[in-house]
């Protein structure tokens, strides 16, 4: 399946039993994932993770609470861990410095990308120039070769005129 929703327990089941492969899940969505690093189940889970790539994935973890265990957990199986709170926000601490932790990633991220889409658009630059020299030789040569063409026919009806000028 493309997408699991499952308890820490149930998906260590379905990794354990190999009812599904993570390789193939897009969605990964653990619930009372709070009770998942004080128990056996985030070693197999985490095992069955490690060997696929994780930043290609979305994962949620959805929790009554939010531990510093929580914190660690969600930064080892997500890229960019969001906190969302529902209640009161003022007894969440670092709440502002969370955010702005956040920010400080995406703006990363943002540039990667920025870097990656400037190199994917300067190698299309290139391409294309190579594209168009290509045409504009293969122009010259359909020019070079009409020519080859109209003067083997010109040749030849030279020499028929000839033959027949002979024969006659």
């Amino acid at each position: 399946p493309q997408c699991v929703v499952a308890t820490p327990g149930r998906l260590e089941t379905f990794c354990s039993n190999r009812s599904i492969s993570l390789a193939q899940v897009f969605y990964l969505i653990v619930y009372t994932a709070d009770c998942l690093p004080m128990s056996s189940h985030f070693s197999v889970i985490h095992q069955h993770l490690n060997g696929y790539r994780l930043q290609e994935k979305q994962v949620g973890l959805f929790a009554a609470s939010w531990s510093e265990e929580m914190q660690m957990l969600s930064r080892q199986l997500t890229r960019a861990p969001i906190h969302i709170i529902v209640g009161d926000a003022g007894d969440v601490p670092n709440l502002e410095s969370r955010s702005q932790d956040f920010m400080t990633e995406a703006k990363c991220e943002n540039q990667e990308l920025r870097q990656e889409l400037q190199c994917a658009v300067e190698e299309n630059m290139e391409l294309t120039t190579q594209l168009e020299e290509a045409n504009a030789i293969n122009a010259a040569l359909q020019q070079e070769l009409e020519k080859v063409k109209a003067t083997s026919v010109h040749s030849v009806l030279t020499e028929l005129e000839t033959w027949k000028h002979q024969v006659s």
